[in-house]
């Protein structure tokens, strides 16, 4: 039993590692912060990678195997604290070490080693908390290109784009850039993206592209989809994504096409009163409260078919 729960840390530790490695390699990349703020964030790194080297010591797993790859490990953070100078050169080797594990660990099939995957399956509110860290984080990524912000506006700082993405994924409505101005239309629709992804869960859209696709739900997937959802076992996992997916494809495109002719009245052309419905449709069905405009939707108060509508996907 102690040795699961020490497996099932460690892999958790993994992800987070490496989520590490690749966010302040992306860090020093773009500059986002002083230097004092990338030589914290490097030695979080090291100490991360310290623990994981002592856990793998203390618990002698391959440790004969894995001797010089433990030993390298420990003078790269050697190198970090005597040498200055030396963050992005860690980084890139913290960044390649993470990636032969990752890889290692995703295609492990060993029955005295279980995959990562299959650790984290086993644990739906650890597997469920990283799968929204990944998404924020690459949200956080593409927020950061330059393609997804107005020239005019201004760079989209780092913990901004972090920001925005975690207010996104998880639907607080919070902002702190107008999502309308600030972002092009790339940047708006990761943004949609992100709300769509939070408001209909991780584990419901992975299921239902893989029905989509033709393919099974294992049980693992059906037991870690019920222990997400909180259904008991008499309730038929399959229907219930089936079911999910089309109520809210249905109450969306019902939205969409409701507020695309009452935007359409306001003398806007079609595409734009498209976007705008489908836009705030989905935002309102996932309960998001991010909108186009800058006084979000104060401009309506008075228009009883979009408050009607907004009130009503809401609820």
């Amino acid at each position: 039993m102690k040795k699961k729960y020490f497996r099932t840390f460690r892999s958790v530790l993994l992800i987070v590692l490496s989520i590490f490695a690749f966010f302040n390699l992306l860090i020093h990349i773009t500059k986002g912060g002083s230097r004092d703020f990338l030589i914290a964030l490097t030695n979080i790194s090291a100490i991360l990678l310290y623990v994981d080297v002592i856990l793998a010591l203390i618990n002698r797993e391959n440790l004969l195997n894995n001797f010089i790859f433990y030993l390298i490990d420990l003078v790269f953070i050697a190198t970090l604290v005597l040498m200055k100078g030396t963050e992005n050169f860690f980084q890139f080797y913290l960044l390649g070490r993470q990636s032969v594990l990752v890889i290692k660990h995703l295609f492990s099939q060993s029955t005295k080693t279980t995959s990562l995957i299959n650790d984290l399956a086993k644990n739906p509110p650890i597997f469920l908390m990283l799968s929204f860290i990944l998404t924020i984080f690459v949200g956080t990524l593409l927020l950061l290109l330059p393609q997804a912000t107005n020239p005019q506006s201004g760079e989209t700082s780092l913990l901004g784009a972090l920001f925005t993405a975690t207010s996104a994924t998880c639907v607080t409505g919070l902002i702190v850039y107008d999502t309308g101005t600030h972002f092009t239309l790339f940047g708006q629709l990761i943004i949609l993206l992100l709300i769509q992804i939070g408001g209909l869960g991780i584990m419901t859209i992975s299921s239902a592209l893989a029905l989509i696709m033709g393919q099974k739900l294992s049980v693992r997937s059906e037991s870690l989809i019920q222990n997400v959802v909180g259904e008991s076992n008499k309730v038929d996992m399959i229907a219930l994504v089936k079911n999910i997916l089309l109520m809210t494809v249905f109450f969306e495109i019902l939205g969409s096409l409701y507020l695309f002719f009452t935007f359409r009245g306001f003398h806007w052309d079609s595409s734009k009163s498209v976007y705008h419905a489908v836009f705030h449709s989905v935002s309102a069905f996932c309960n998001a409260g991010f909108s186009l405009y800058p006084d979000s939707l104060m401009e309506f108060k008075t228009n009883f078919n979009i408050n009607f509508v907004i009130t009503t996907l809401i609820i």
